[in-house]
C-alpha cells in the first residue's frame, strides 16, 4: 500500500512500553534498542511516512512493512500473526545477539536455548539490519535458515542534539555540585548506560578506587541491577545518578568517558560522545572497529591498563584534544539523517523482494491449478 507520494505504510510493533513495566518506578530508557528505535521512528515519521504502534490498524489500510526491534516471544508472535494477515515485508532491527545477552537480564546457562530461539525469531526476516560488521558476523554464524540477507547500519547519532556547549558543561558540573556536593574542579569520568552485568561496572568500581583523585560518574538507570548498584556504591568518588533528563549535558559536563563494556553490538554512547567532544576509552572490542585505536580514542582491555590510560587522558591536553577532533569528525558518517535514508532504501528493498516471493508462490499455486483442472 505504497503511498502515491513514495511514503510507507510502516507497522512498528516492539515490547518496550511492556519492558518498560519492569523499571518500578524509574525514569528514562531501556539503552541503545529505545534509542535507536525512536530515533528512527520519529525521523521517518518527520518524512511522512505513516507509524502504527500500539495501536490497530486501521479499517482498510494494509502495512507495507512490518519492522521490530526487539526480540521477546510476543515479538515472534506479533510478526508471525502479522505477516500472515498482510502479506507485507518484514524487516528487523536485530540488536541482540547471544554475546551481548551474557551479562544481561538472562542466565548465561540459557545461551543454547538463546540462539536456537533467535534463529527461529530472525528467519521471519525478509532482510536484517544490525548494527555493525560485528553483529553481522556474529548473526550469520547462528545459521539462520532462510538464508535471510543481513545488513550493517550504524544506529547513528543525532548531530544537531548532541554537540558541545560550555553552557551545558556548566550546567552539568552544579547539578553534580549540588545534587551530589561534587568538587567541580575535580576530573569527572562518566560511563553512560543502563547497567547490567556486562557493562563492567566491576572494573569501574576498580579503576575508581584505584584513582581517588577523579570522580567517577555513571549515568543510567538500573532495571534489574539494583543488587549490582548496591553491591558497587560504596566509594566517596562514584556515584550513580541514574537517569538525567538530558544526557547532552553529562557528556559536555564531564572530562573522560570510560566504556569497559565488555560486549556491545556497537556502542552508542561512544557515537554521542565523539559528537559532544568527550575523548573515549574503551576496551578494544571487534564491534568498535569503526574507532581506530590511537587516532579516535583509547581502547584497552585490562584494569591495569585502563587507569594508566585513564591518568593519561586526564593529564594530557594534547592527547584529548588530538582524539576529539579526531573522534568528530569520524562520527559524521553516523549522522541521524545519513542513517534514515539507508533504512528506508532497505525497507523499500525488503517490500520488493517480499513482492516476488509472493508473485513466485501465485505462479507455482496456478500452475498447480492448471495440473489439477
Amino acid at each position: 500500500m505504497v503511498k502515491k507520494d513514495g511514503t510507507l505504510v510502516i507497522l512498528s510493533f516492539s515490547e518496550l512500553e511492556s519492558l518498560k513495566k519492569q523499571m518500578k518506578g524509574q525514569k528514562g530508557t531501556l539503552g541503545g534498542i529505545e534509542t535507536n528505535h525512536k530515533n528512527l521512528m520519529r525521523g521517518l515519521a518527520a518524512r511522512g511516512h505513516t507509524i502504527i504502534e500500539n495501536r490497530p490498524v486501521p479499517a482498510g489500510v494494509v502495512p507495507d512493512i512490518i519492522i521490530c526491534p526487539t526480540f521477546g516471544p510476543s515479538a515472534l508472535v506479533n510478526i508471525w500473526q502479522k505477516k500472515r494477515r498482510y502479506g507485507c515485508a518484514c524487516v528487523q532491527h536485530a540488536h541482540t545477539t547471544p554475546d551481548d545477552m551474557k551479562g544481561g537480564f538472562l542466565p548465561d546457562s540459557l545461551e543454547p536455548l538463546v540462539r536456537v530461539y533467535l534463529r527461529q525469531l530472525y528467519r521471519f526476516s525478509d532482510i536484517l539490519i544490525t548494527p555493525s560488521n560485528f553483529s553481522k558476523q556474529t548473526l550469520a554464524r547462528l545459521g539462520i535458515p532462510t538464508g535471510v540477507k543481513i545488513i550493517p547500519v550504524s544506529n547513528g547519532v543525532d548531530l544537531t542534539k548532541f554537540r558541545y556547549s560550555d553552557e551545558r558543561r556548566a550546567r552539568f558540573r552544579e547539578f553534580l555540585r549540588g545534587k551530589f556536593g561534587i568538587d567541580p574542579a575535580r576530573p569527572v569520568v562518566v560511563c553512560v548506560g543502563v547497567i547490567w552485568a556486562r557493562k563492567g561496572l566491576d572494573v569501574y568500581h576498580a579503576v575508581a578506587k584505584a584513582l581517588p583523585q577523579y570522580h567517577f560518574i555513571w549515568v543510567g538507570n538500573y532495571i534489574t541491577a539494583k543488587a549490582l548498584v548496591d553491591q558497587y556504591n560504596d566509594l566517596p568518588n562514584l556515584t550513580f545518578t541514574g537517569f538525567v533528563d538530558d544526557v547532552v549535558d553529562a557528556y559536555c559536563g564531564s572530562d573522560v568517558l570510560f566504556f569497559p563494556s565488555r560486549a556491545e553490538n556497537q556502542g552508542i554512547p561512544l557515537l554521542e560522545a565523539a559528537a559532544c567532544k568527550l575523548p573515549i576509552l574503551c576496551r578494544d572490542l571487534p564491534t568498535y572497529d569503526w574507532l581506530e585505536h590511537g587516532l579516535h580514542c583509547i581502547k584497552e582491555t585490562t584494569t591495569e591498563s585502563f587507569k594508566a590510560s585513564l591518568v593519561r587522558l586526564v593529564e594530557d591536553k594534547g592527547l584529548r584534544e588530538t582524539l576529539v577532533s579526531n573522534a568528530l569528525e569520524n562520527v559524521q558518517q553516523h549522522d541521524l539523517e545519513r542513517v534514515l535514508d539507508t533504512v528506508e532504501a532497505i525497507y523499500r528493498r525488503a517490500i520488493r523482494l517480499r513482492k516476488i516471493v509472493l508473485e513466485k508462490y501465485a505462479k507455482k499455486k496456478r500452475g498447480e491449478g492448471a495440473k489439477l483442472a
